[in-house]
């Protein structure tokens, strides 16, 4: 049999066709899908000159079928945008690439600030088989607009300098900017000193030169021919801004010439041009005599400020909320304080100065505490004082919030294992071996492994940042330094010379295990509203006592941790002496807790000592709080040891051991830490 030449392919057409014609049909024919077509049927005309918001309208149709969509670009048909299923739309688009003003005319008005910039629009159909006409419909025009303009008239704005004067280093401005044709949506606004110029350049200083150089400077000049890695112009949406504390004189000990100036940008893109006084810039100098009142703000769980400190953003956490109380004491001039006034996020909208307005949010008397809750991210509030001569100050308080571990997702939650060791002198001392920090390492994997953590080293002094912190739903801090014989550490810190974030952190929901060599070393300082730096108390140190006493800012061992009083610290304890001070065993108080054992072999002396110092002992919980004692020295009822259960199992806990787990049995602290965690509402990772 002669096989077929037809390949099977072939043959299945053919055999189709056949059945076809012997059904009596015709066979079909297929046309290719044909693209569809587009046109702009108004918008501005074609390379005329048009506004900065340009009404577009086009249409389209298919031969075919129907048109399901329509993309467009612009500039260049490269990148489309769509799908869009209307005919038409309002653009607004830029007009800030060339203006036709110079920077500094000799002549001239701001409304003569017209910015140009030329565009083309494309538009296509897309039929219902996904074609797309390959001849978009096109469509160039010139959009132009009129620059804004700004006031900083000191007659309409009168608690800044007027342009010449004299001001006290607290320095506000407020300005209002029009645009002829649009919206103002932003600002540039800048702050230089005759100093800063004289160091950029050889132009001999005149007032007209000062206002010319700082119209076309770019980066901030910090010496001669250096430049700061930031801008001049500083952008901004508000319309006001607070200079808290101006130096009167430069390096060379001549008084500071200053010149402000803000220009303003509308939503088209366009710049305000023209730096004149002083319309929108103003010369002025500030001198120390002219100061007002001197203010000093306080926060629940940001710290204080106080007028003349150094300007810092404070990191906190938004915790259970914020609230600001202040005061003020009498300026250089003598006069006594007038009046207060408060501001939030911006000074556009300052309450009216008032005696009485001394906190905020405002208390109501026998209702409950009114907080406020900002958002995550920075924060401003300003208060102002004024006396009887007329003088004024002004301070504001900047804040970075975190919404703290409660927000986090729970894939990005983790324990952090704070490890704020500096054993300078425990280690000279014999009392932990040499090389303790690398050690404490592998007894926190042995402690902890069962969970997942990360661990952060201060080395005695690295920072623990607020955003290491934030997602971590439960933080141990272990003090490894001996405070009272020299040594330091972070928390030591916190109490002495900077905002402490950890009372914020947990109110926000965090755990804390606090326990190390004697940690109320660290905490034993009280710090005055009117007085920036902490004084150190004697023991006993009384914590509640800054709850009542209205001239001490409330210390978060009573706030957050729930102490009242601690009544002494243990140092070291060799010879015969320091016998009936060793701790021989932690003697568990509520049940699920251990015993904690000393263990003899952690230190060479250990054997003969039969017990350790380095220690808090005397620790009363505040009458009225959750706090409990947890733990006592040896068989006495001298407390070692309390908790703080507020929400039992999930967040916002804490646990305060006033000794340090190295000198106990490795496994009995182990089985604490499992306890404490468990109540935490923290889960092993490891079966």
């Amino acid at each position: 049999m002669r096989k077929s030449l037809l390949s099977p392919a072939i043959a299945v057409v053919m055999l189709a066709i056949a059945v076809a014609s012997g059904c009596g049909t015709e066979p079909e024919i297929f046309s290719p899908n044909l693209p569809p077509n587009t046109r702009i049927s108004a918008g501005p005309p074609e390379a005329q000159d048009t506004g900065y918001t340009v009404n577009l309208f086009w249409f389209g149709w298919d031969n075919d079928g129907f048109v399901s969509h329509y993309e467009i670009a612009w500039e260049t048909p490269d990148e489309w945008i769509g799908p869009i299923f209307g005919n038409d739309s309002l653009f607004r688009v830029e007009v800030a690439e060339t203006c036709c003003v110079e920077p500094i005319p000799d002549f001239g008005t701001p409304r003569d600030s017209v910015y140009e910039q030329y565009h083309t629009f494309f538009v296509r159909s897309v039929d219902n088989n996904g074609e797309v006409d390959e001849t978009p419909a096109v469509r160039s025009f010139n959009s132009k607009t009129v620059a804004p303009h700004t006031n900083t008239d000191a007659q309409r704005f009168p608690f800044g300098p007027r342009d010449g004067s004299v001001w006290g280093t607290s320095v506000e401005f407020e300005w209002v900017s029009e645009d002829d044709d649009g919206t103002v949506v932003s600002y540039e606004r800048a702050l230089a000193t005759q100093e800063q110029f004289n160091w950029d350049t050889d132009i001999p200083f005149t007032n007209k030169a000062f206002v010319q150089w700082l119209d076309t400077l770019t980066y901030v000049p910090v010496g001669p021919n250096q430049y700061k890695d930031s801008l001049i112009w500083e952008a901004a949406v508000e319309d006001s801004v607070v200079f808290p504390d101006l130096p009167d004189v430069d390096g060379t000990g001549a008084r500071h010439l200053y010149l402000f100036a803000v220009r303003a940008v509308d939503d088209a893109g366009a710049v305000e041009r023209i730096v004149e006084r002083p319309r929108n810039a103003t010369r002025f100098t500030v001198s120390s005599f002219l100061n007002g009142p001197r203010l000093t703000v306080t926060s629940n769980i940001a710290g204080t400020w106080r007028t003349g400190s150094p300007a810092t953003v404070r990191q906190v956490f938004a915790g259970n909320g914020l609230r600001f109380t202040w005061r003020a004491t009498p300026g250089p001039s003598g006069t006594a304080v007038a009046g207060y006034s408060y501001a939030v996020e911006d000074t556009t909208d300052w309450t009216p100065f008032s005696i009485n307005s001394v906190e905020w949010p405002e208390q109501v008397d026998g209702d409950e505490e009114i907080l406020w809750f900002p958002d995550p991210g920075p924060h401003s509030f300003f208060v102002r004082a004024i006396d009887q001569g007329g003088f004024i100050s002004v301070l504001k308080a900047q804040l970075d919030v975190f919404s703290g571990p409660r927000f986090c997702k729970q894939e990005d939650q983790y324990m952090l294992i704070v490890l704020d060791t500096a054993p300078g002198s425990l280690e000279e001392n014999g009392i932990l071996p040499t090389g303790y920090a690398d050690i404490e390492q592998g007894l926190v994997d042995y402690w902890f492994g069962d969970y997942s953590y990360q661990t952060f080293l201060t080395r005695g002094s690295n920072q623990v940042k607020v955003d290491v912190l934030n997602c971590a739903t439960t933080t141990v801090w272990m003090v490894g330094a001996a405070i009272g014989d020299g040594d330091n550490n972070v928390l030591l810190q916190f109490h002495t010379q900077q905002p402490n974030p950890l009372p914020s952190y947990v109110a926000s929901g965090g755990n804390l295990l606090l326990l190390g060599t004697g940690p109320v070393q660290t905490m034993r300082y009280f710090e005055r509203v009117e007085e920036s730096n902490p004084a150190q108390q004697a023991f006993p140190v009384v914590f509640s006592t800054t709850l009542t006493d209205s001239t001490l800012v409330p210390h978060w061992a009573s706030t957050i941790l729930g102490v009242s009083r601690v009544v002494e610290s243990i140092g070291n304890t060799f010879g015969t002496g320091g016998v009936v001070n060793r701790l021989r065993v932690a003697r568990s108080s509520v049940p699920g807790y251990p015993d904690l054992p000393f263990d003899p072999l952690t230190w060479p002396s250990g054997p003969s000592q039969r017990g350790f110092g380095y220690y808090d002992r005397g620790i009363i919980p505040l009458t009225g709080s959750n706090t409990e004692v947890i733990y006592k020295a040896n068989d006495s009822d001298l407390a070692i040891g309390v908790r703080n259960l507020v929400a039992p199992g999930t967040f916002g806990n804490t646990v305060y051991l006033g000794f340090h787990p190295y000198f106990l049995e490795r496994p009995a602290f182990k089985q604490l830490v499992n306890a404490v965690l468990t109540d935490f509402g923290e889960t092993p990772t490891a079966p």
